[in-house]
């Protein structure tokens, strides 16, 4: 796993992709990879994708939902495990 990929796939990804808020409807249904403009989970799942061609194993790759207290807003997150803990 090299830290430095993922650093470079952060970034691509997050400067590639116009941020958008679809529809309620839509939001937690359709997530794509690499699309123009998306959400939450289009940013999540494009890192995965890209992470997992990189060779970085799907055990180190986690999507998870958080939730913002202060406006209830629920985002789909991509936790990295860069290293284990000794």
């Amino acid at each position: 796993m090299n830290v430095s990929s993922w650093v470079l796939i952060n970034s691509t990804v997050n400067f590639g992709i116009v941020a958008k808020s679809p529809p309620a409807s839509q939001r937690d249904l359709q997530w794509e990879i690499f699309p123009y403009d998306g959400n939450c989970g289009d940013y999540a799942v494009t890192k995965h994708h890209l992470l997992l061609r990189a060779g970085w194993p799907s055990s180190a790759l986690l999507l998870a939902e958080v939730v913002i207290r202060s406006t209830a807003e629920h985002h789909l997150v991509l936790l990295v495990r860069e290293a284990r803990a000794t």
